[in-house]
């Protein structure tokens, strides 16, 4: 499995010609089914919630294997995604607003307006955190910050993953570019302290990529974390009205008991209300802000040990846009101008 995800990593950084770009989405859907029919699909994400993760957290373990290192399990995760599932035909989504928000296919639509695109733009999820160690009985404290974003696509699945899902099913391929700032200074760094411990740690960039399918009516199933909500109930989300705006809030908490809990994330979604209804508009722009929580030993660069219970904690804010020049500006100095491929 390893080395399949290993030769679409280098793959996707070549330049393909149609026969080896199919190849390797063959390569990558094959993966994804073995990985699946090895462990059962167990996981998926609600409604972006898990998916829009500021990538500075790392994906918990098997719930059976609490002693390993986390980061082992982060393979399939890390892998890039094939050229050849960028390029497949954007994903229109047939609706029109106004949308009924209290009936779960309309709230559907809405949401993925406000957080996707219903006419097969791509979605920019950018963002600036600041995370908090959480020593079991002790004064939570300041450990790093950092920004990065989510680059989504909603893009027709191949039809090798469309068995026994619901028709109009989608995909969503998703990128992660993040790097680490000074909790202080939000300035990029190479180390930082970590105060629980008292020792310096190199600090590491996140940069992979995910893929979900998405259901109509709410719910999405991740490809490569099966530790994740299966969330594939039709119903509609919960939502706010406060003057001329209107947010969403979108959870995914991470299902079943076992070593990796507590670990929740959740998000709102908050666009002004005239544009999200107005037929009209076809694209809205939104604020996100995001909290998580899990556990501080699920990367292997914080330097907590693996037997530790401290949790770590997260406090994002961001935008969510359609195009690039509307991303964040402390992101585009720090990620894009390092990592402009994956804008």
């Amino acid at each position: 499995m390893h080395s399949a995800a290993h030769r679409c990593s280098w793959l996707s950084n070549q330049n393909l010609d149609g026969v080896s770009s199919r190849l390797c989405e063959i390569s990558l859907i094959s993966l994804i089914k073995d990985s699946l029919s090895r462990r059962g699909i167990v996981g998926a994400v609600s409604a972006f919630g898990a998916g829009l993760w500021s990538g500075l957290s790392s994906h918990t373990s098997k719930a059976a294997e609490p002693a390993k290192d986390l980061t082992s399990q982060m393979s399939l995760v890390k892998r890039e995604h094939p050229r050849a599932l960028w390029t497949r035909k954007p994903a229109i989504i047939k609706a029109s607003p106004p949308f009924d928000l209290d009936d779960p296919i309309g709230n559907w639509h809405a949401v993925m307006k406000v957080a996707t695109s219903l006419v097969g733009s791509r979605t920019y999820v950018s963002s600036y955190q600041r995370n908090f160690i959480c020593p079991v009985g002790k004064s939570p404290m300041p450990f790093f910050a950092g920004c990065g974003a989510w680059t989504h696509q909603l893009v027709e699945a191949p039809s090798e993953l469309l068995k026994g899902v619901p028709p109009g099913t989608l995909m969503q391929l998703a990128l992660y570019t993040g790097v680490v700032l000074d909790p202080w200074t939000f300035k990029p760094v190479k180390q930082v302290l970590n105060p629980y411990t008292g020792k310096m740690v190199e600090v590491e960039d996140s940069v992979y990529a995910e893929s979900y399918l998405v259901y109509p009516g709410g719910g999405m199933t991740s490809l490569e974390r099966p530790e994740a909500l299966d969330d594939r109930t039709a119903r509609p989300q919960p939502y706010l009205r406060s003057g001329k705006k209107i947010s969403f809030n979108l959870a995914a908490l991470f299902s079943g008991d076992g070593p990796h809990q507590p670990r929740m994330d959740a998000s709102w979604w908050t666009v002004n209300y005239d544009d999200l209804m107005n037929p009209s508009v076809a694209d809205v722009d939104a604020d996100y802000s995001w909290a998580g929580l899990h556990h501080a030993r699920d990367k292997k660069w914080w330097g907590v040990d693996q037997s530790d219970g401290a949790q770590m904690l997260a406090n994002v804010h961001g935008t969510v846009a359609k195009h690039p020049s509307r991303i964040e500006p402390i992101v585009q100095e720090y990620v894009f101008s390092k990592y402009p491929e994956r804008m």
